[in-house]
């Protein structure tokens, strides 16, 4: 078992339809093995939890913050940041499901390589339990093909919001403007161009619950639609190059699915060509503000 006692950290989750689900979230974290103590965090964005659930979560060590008004994701993750004094900061979301190793992992590649600023933890799918999961399912085995080959798993593609970890030091010197729409990617080039490094954490699994609706995933959809031109503007440079992972990768990818999930893949392939029309226009009206996945928190 790795000693991971040395470094201290805080985990932190913002939430906004935090109910069950967070609770679920919250009891996965607390059975993790192989790490000390820790400092949990749960930020509220505006809409109070009840009664029951905020005491079940102090009985669960932890530290409940509310904000009165709604901020969004970016907000609430920036009061968790000034808060923490922890030499690493874990963020994650209010429906995924730890492994019991999954912050051990995490933490101990902070302690081998001092220079890590930002680490991402390796996402997974639930098993799918209805037709429409197992569709979600071929573009998340997609990224992951693709991702864990590219520059050795050093890309966007790796840096899911589901669990992201920083160094508290670098976090906190970065400027994350609130309003941006699609944070998870805002982080890692942030991290990037500020002279960060990045690490992919294969062995620290997090299970998250793909959308049981068409309207959740498309909205999923749309958030990487406007990725790259939002970011051109942020960074004021031109992203094309990260976005574009090898094509020898992106063609194996769709080769493999289309040979063992033919039916999944080909239904997956129609959605996101039927997305992309229009996708423009209704990509203008999006804001940073939470539309959460109501059905991924069941």
């Amino acid at each position: 078992m790795r000693d991971t006692l040395n470094i201290s950290f805080t985990v932190g989750i913002p939430t906004y339809l935090g109910g069950a689900n967070l609770v679920r979230t919250v009891k996965t974290i607390r059975a993790s093995e192989g790490v000390g103590p820790f400092r949990f965090l749960v930020c509220v964005d505006g809409r109070p939890l009840t009664a029951d659930v905020e005491s079940e979560l102090q009985s669960l060590g932890v530290e409940v913050l509310y904000s009165e008004q709604r901020g969004g994701q970016i907000a609430r993750i920036k009061q968790m940041v000034t808060t923490a004094t922890t030499d690493v900061i874990v963020l994650t979301q209010d429906d995924v499901l730890f492994t019991p190793r999954a912050l051990a992992e995490i933490i101990s590649m902070f302690k081998r390589t001092q220079s890590l600023t930002m680490v991402g933890a390796n996402i997974q799918p639930i098993p799918a339990t209805t037709f429409f999961e197992s569709v979600v399912e071929v573009g998340v085995r997609m990224t992951h093909a693709i991702g864990e080959r590219w520059r050795n798993g050093d890309n966007y593609l790796m840096a899911s919001g589901r669990c992201m970890a920083f160094r508290t030091a670098a976090i906190r010197s970065w400027d994350l403007p609130t309003t941006v729409i699609n944070s998870d990617a805002y982080q890692y080039f942030v991290n990037k161009f500020f002279g960060g490094t990045f690490a992919y954490a294969k062995n620290a699994v997090v299970y998250n619950k793909s959308p049981l609706k068409v309207k959740e995933h498309l909205r999923q959809s749309r958030r990487f639609f406007v990725s790259k031109s939002e970011l051109n503007h942020y960074f004021k440079k031109d992203l094309s190059t990260e976005y574009a992972p090898p094509k020898n990768l992106l063609i194996r990818s769709l080769g493999r699915e289309l040979l063992y999930h033919p039916i999944s893949t080909a239904s997956y392939l129609t959605i996101e060509l039927v997305s992309k029309l229009g996708q423009k226009k209704r990509a203008t009206e999006m804001t940073n503000m939470w539309e959460p996945d109501v059905s991924t928190k069941r």
